[in-house]
């Protein structure tokens, strides 16, 4: 697992489907749920930049306030802008 990107309100697909990320994203270690006291600012692993073309592996991950996350793991970036 590398870690989590925030997608926002509306998720960008389901696990098998192929995903542009729109924009630069933080891909941090953990994702804020119940579990860490909802810390949306765990360590940065990487950034994702605009145009990235990643392959979901996972489903997106809701959390409270109906917002998506989503894993990234190892393999899943398919080509770099």
């Amino acid at each position: 697992m590398v870690g989590y990107w925030y997608a926002g309100d509306t998720a960008p697909g389901i696990a098998g489907e192929t995903v542009t990320v729109p924009h630069a994203v933080n891909v941090r270690a953990d994702y804020p749920d119940v579990h860490n006291n909802f810390d949306a600012r765990a360590h940065i692993n990487c950034v994702l930049q605009e145009g990235d073309v990643v392959r979901l592996s996972k489903d997106p991950i809701l959390v409270p306030a109906d917002r998506y996350w989503i894993p990234l793991v190892n393999g899943d970036l398919v080509a770099k802008s």
